[in-house]
């Protein structure tokens, strides 16, 4: 198939980690900062959303070459994870719409999406980060993207006690 195949982690002081595998527009990794109060707000959100007491699985194939997701989240307090076939029809739209807030937070889409054929450009990191960081102005938005790569040394052991994780698979 060519879903996107990679994975995305946010960490609680704002980092953000991305490794690219397959049918994306970067492979490899990259490292990314957003606003860690939006990693808070992501984490209070998926606290509400009863994420926790969900199946540790939804897998039903309802429809078959749908793309996979792993949504993993780690607190001080919790840890979980949740194994997404979104073929599954009977998963809760929750599941979904999580996965996607990560994607949105996290600005995957500048090292996943194709280049725009007219032009041979993907979206701006700057317009991402502006648009998916709440409570940034745009002048807020644009320094945060201009500042956005920063070096895998950064990723310290106290970041990488606190995540959330996201991953997309190709359906088998």
């Amino acid at each position: 198939g060519s879903c996107p195949v990679y994975g995305v982690t946010l960490y609680g002081d704002g980092t953000v980690r991305y490794d690219g595998k397959d049918h994306v527009r970067i492979r490899g990794s990259q490292t990314a900062v957003i606003a860690p109060d939006a990693v808070k707000s992501l984490v209070e959100e998926i606290e509400r959303s009863g994420f926790y007491s969900l199946n540790d699985a939804y897998t039903q194939v309802s429809i078959t070459d749908a793309p996979s997701a792993v949504l993993y989240v780690a607190t001080d307090v919790k840890k979980k994870q949740v194994r997404h076939y979104l073929g599954d029809f009977k998963a809760p739209k929750i599941l979904q719409v999580l996965e996607n807030r990560v994607d949105e937070l996290a600005g995957t889409v500048r090292w996943t999406a194709a280049a725009a054929p007219s032009t041979g450009h993907t979206a701006a990191p700057k317009q991402l980060v502006a648009a998916t960081t709440p409570g940034l102005s745009a002048a807020e938005g644009k320094a945060a993207a201009d500042a956005a790569v920063v070096s895998d040394s950064t990723i310290g052991l106290e970041t990488e006690r606190r995540k959330i994780v996201i991953r997309r698979t190709v359906a088998t």
